[in-house]
């Protein structure tokens, strides 16, 4: 005798799944605001706004609300205009890196790509991100024509010494 499959019933959700979301969508329309304001109230010396942090919080709702916050930080720096980004405790964070004017040439082996030129730039992926070297690569005159069409085995492309910040 076949053994019948008994299901429990799914119990009923009795609160709103979606106020997470709404509240986090306040929270950034608040923040929006407040950095039109701060923008705005900018004194003519055109110094940087500053953008105070969300306060620290236990709650996990809070806590989410937090993050997604400090992304909204991020997002409206940029958006509005703000020349440096701000991280999540409100300090403003240069991500521009600066490369050598020295170069040398790199010539790619079988099965190398940009890439693999790039991670060999002095400072590449600790001082800077190897995707900004990438495109400091594409981007560098001396590259443009060479790879328009494409990298292949034996193709030499002109490579910054080092990258910092």
């Amino acid at each position: 005798m076949q053994e019948k499959e008994t299901f429990e019933p799914i119990p009923e959700v009795t609160e709103n799944p979606f106020a997470d979301i709404e509240a986090m969508q306040q929270d950034q329309e608040r923040f929006a605001a407040s950095a039109r304001r701060v923008i705005e109230e900018e004194s003519p010396s055109q110094s940087q706004p500053t953008v105070q942090a969300p306060e620290a919080s236990t709650d996990r709702k809070s806590g989410k609300r937090a993050a997604f916050a400090a992304g909204a930080v991020v997002a409206a720096a940029g958006v509005l205009g703000v020349p440096a980004a701000v991280n999540a405790i409100g300090e403003a964070v240069d991500h521009e890196p600066t490369f050598s004017s020295a170069t040398t040439e790199y010539t790619l082996n079988d099965g190398e790509s940009i890439w693999d030129a790039a991670e060999h730039v002095k400072g590449a992926g600790t001082s800077a991100d190897i995707r900004d070297v990438v495109h400091h690569i594409e981007v560098d005159p001396a590259n443009v024509d060479i790879l328009k069409d494409g990298v292949h085995p034996g193709t030499t492309i002109t490579i910054p010494l080092s990258v910092g910040k």
